[in-house]
């Protein structure tokens, strides 16, 4: 009994830190959103962004004595996406830098980079900065 009192205490404990943490992302990223500024520039290039992480992976399988078939993983380690990098140089210069590098605020956003012809890489970029300094991409509307 005293077991099960536990487990549902620690479940319980569990589910309200992982709520407590979506609210308080949702709330960052509301409270970024709310300071988007805009800045004219050119659009340079544009890079796969990432997060390392480890991964099961298949290593092979395995005959048992009673001739059962069994698979064999390993961990591995590599990159996921999670969208992209925007390089962008800028006039005038923001914080004292003309050369901006955006992360995108989520994978499925447009990239600019490859959504507009290169003739069409010059115009004004919108973008927010979260609490730590990290900038993201908003927005670009060609000249």
């Amino acid at each position: 009994m005293i077991f099960a009192i536990l487990l549902v205490t620690l479940d319980l404990t569990i589910a309200a830190w992982f709520i407590t943490r979506k609210i308080k992302a949702a709330d960052a990223k509301s409270e970024m959103m709310d300071h988007v500024q805009t800045v004219h520039g050119r659009v340079e290039a544009s890079y796969l962004d990432g997060k390392s992480t480890a991964y099961p992976s298949f290593a092979g399988y395995s005959v048992t004595s009673k001739g059962d078939i069994m698979d064999h993983f390993t961990i591995e380690r590599g990159t996921i996406a999670t969208g992209f990098l925007l390089n962008v140089t800028v006039s005038p210069s923001v914080n004292g830098v003309c050369d901006l590098w955006l992360h995108s605020l989520n994978k499925d956003q447009t990239d600019p980079y490859w959504a507009y012809h290169r003739t069409k890489h010059t115009g004004t970029i919108s973008y927010t900065t979260d609490k730590n300094g990290k900038m993201y991409f908003v927005g670009f509307t060609p000249d």
